[in-house]
């Protein structure tokens, strides 16, 4: 599962969207705000976390992380976790360096609070968006 941008105030159905997805661990790709907000979602999986542009800096929460995720048959792929990646839509000359170092071939990110997900220069990228609220207006999607 993929959080992101939630700005210390998560979305109210947040933890019932956890449960009923159960997910074996949550990526969370910055803009916690608070660091509560990780506590919280610690007590439904464990939880990677990169910070965002409004995070302070914490020995816990790396600008970047990159992850192995394996199978019964070995290496599925290897993502890369970060805040901002894209302008636009397009990901970032520095983000795609930085990927092809780390051999990512998925890149997650947060930051645009728009829900995508695309294939560019040999590395997808996927963004969780954040849903529509009164108390969100700017944000994407809908608000059901």
């Amino acid at each position: 599962m993929v959080v992101a941008d939630t700005h210390s105030r998560p979305h109210a159905a947040l933890d019932r969207r956890i449960v009923e997805a159960a997910p074996g661990h949550i990526l969370y790709a910055g803009d916690l705000g608070d660091l509560n907000v990780l506590a919280n979602l610690r007590k439904h999986a464990p939880v990677t976390a990169v910070r965002g542009n409004i995070d302070a800096r914490t020995p816990d929460v790396p600008d970047a992380v990159t992850i192995d995720l394996r199978g019964e048959v070995g290496m599925l792929l290897k993502l890369l976790l970060i805040h901002i990646a894209v302008s636009g839509v397009k990901i970032r000359t520095d983000v795609a360096r930085l990927a092809r170092a780390e051999g990512a071939t998925l890149v997650v990110c947060g930051h645009s609070h728009v829900l995508f997900a695309v294939h560019e220069t040999g590395a997808h990228r996927v963004q969780p968006g954040l849903r529509r609220t009164p108390e969100c207006p700017w944000c994407s999607g809908s608000s059901t």
